[in-house]
C-alpha cells in the first residue's frame, strides 16, 4: 500500500493530485504522502523509533480557502545546520587536543566528529513544498531530486486551487 492511500478520504471528496514523495535520502523506503482534492490538501509523515523503525505515521491536513502561500523548491533544515555546527566545534575541540596532549584517541574523536558535520550538512539541504496557512501554521512535504517534476505538478495543482481556477482545463 502507497503512503497517500493511508489518507482517508472524506466523504463525495474527488482526488486531484495523489503521490507518493521520499523524505529522507538514507530512508528511501520511508515515504511521505501527498493528497490534493478541491477542499483540502493533506499530508501523511511516517513516525520512526531509532530511525529506522517505523512505527505509525500522523496525517494533517488544510483547506485549500485557509491557505496564504504555496513555496516549492529547495529548502535547508536549520536542526541539522545546528547540529552540523556543534559537531564541527566538537570535532576542532577535539583536534586541538590531540594536538596539545598527543593523545591518538582525540584525533580518532575529532575525524568522526568532523564526519558527522560534514553528513549533517549533507542532509540538511532538500527539495520540497511548503504551504502556508491563513494563520501562520504550515504543512511541508520533502522530496528526492527525481520526484521534484512531481512535486511542481502539485505545487501548480494547489495555486490553480487557490486563486479558484479548475486544475487541469480551461
Amino acid at each position: 500500500m502507497t503512503a497517500f492511500q493511508a489518507i482517508p478520504p472524506l466523504a463525495g471528496e474527488q482526488v486531484l493530485f495523489s503521490a507518493d514523495f521520499s523524505s529522507s535520502p538514507i530512508l528511501s523506503n520511508s515515504k511521505s504522502g501527498l493528497v490534493i482534492t478541491p477542499e483540502r490538501v493533506a499530508v501523511l509523515h511516517p513516525q520512526h523509533v531509532f530511525l529506522f523503525f517505523q512505527v505509525g505515521h500522523t496525517v494533517s491536513s488544510s483547506p485549500i480557502d485557509k491557505l496564504a502561500e504555496v513555496t516549492v523548491g529547495r529548502l535547508l533544515s536549520r536542526q541539522h545546520v545546528r547540529t552540523a555546527i556543534a559537531a564541527a566545534l566538537f570535532g576542532m575541540a577535539a583536534l586541538i587536543g590531540a594536538i596539545v596532549v598527543n593523545a591518538p584517541s582525540y584525533f580518532l574523536f575529532a575525524l568522526l566528529a568532523l564526519g558527522f558535520a560534514a553528513l549533517q550538512l549533507w542532509l540538511a539541504r532538500h527539495f520540497g513544498l511548503t504551504a502556508q496557512h491563513v494563520g501562520g501554521g504550515r504543512l511541508s512535504v520533502l522530496c528526492n531530486r527525481d520526484e521534484y517534476q512531481m512535486m511542481l505538478a502539485a505545487a501548480d495543482v494547489l495555486q490553480q486551487l487557490m486563486i479558484g481556477r479548475k486544475p487541469f482545463g480551461p
